[in-house]
């Protein structure tokens, strides 16, 4: 475990355009463009440690170096993050630089959305199957395995209790209501109502 951070010459040298020039005892960094030197380093147990005072120019020449990234990159990359926070991160780090720009996410449209809750159902119904609900699906745009096209669902209004039956024709419904309702004549011992 190392108590100290590395620094990769390979990579300083291509993200900042600098310069290394290493002897037998120390080490000095230039920028490339103006040659100003922008950090020192001592050569200290076969490796060349920062000098503190030259850490600070490196840092800084390092942050000037960054590219500046838009407010809406950030707000991407921070989990659309709100732009009040992001000016509190700004204020916090001032090292980062970004272009005020606000363009309304649309990601953040859909996902914050907020819709009324829905009113709570009445039970119309004061004993079971006094109101049955019906529904036809389909057609399908791929048939089940069996062929069946149609989907015909029955919801009981007081228990919620519901029935799925698959139709291959829409015409289907007719027979299958019947025997619906002869189902629930025999087992519930219930008349149809109309």
């Amino acid at each position: 475990d190392f108590s100290f951070n590395l620094i990769s010459v390979s990579k300083l040298t291509k993200s900042l355009s600098c310069k290394f020039t290493f002897s037998d005892s120390d080490c000095q960094i230039q920028d490339s463009h103006s040659m100003r030197m922008i950090g020192a380093a001592k050569l200290k147990s076969g490796l060349y440690a920062m000098v503190p005072n030259d850490q600070s120019n490196l840092v800084q020449h390092c942050i000037n170096n960054f590219f500046t990234y838009d407010f809406d990159l950030w707000h991407m990359r921070l989990g659309h993050l709100s732009h009040e926070k992001l000016n509190i991160i700004k204020n916090l780090y001032p090292h980062i630089e970004c272009n005020k720009t606000t363009n309304p996410c649309e990601i953040c449209h859909l996902a914050k959305q907020k819709r009324l809750p829905f009113s709570d159902s009445v039970n119309t119904s004061v004993e079971f199957f006094d109101l049955v609900l019906v529904d036809i699906w389909g057609p399908l745009s791929i048939p089940s395995i069996f062929g069946h096209r149609y989907i015909l669902t029955i919801v009981e209004d007081k228990s919620r209790f519901t029935w799925i039956y698959l139709m291959k024709q829409k015409f289907e419904t007719s027979n299958l209501l019947k025997n619906f309702v002869s189902l629930i004549h025999t087992q519930k011992n219930k008349n149809k109502k109309y």
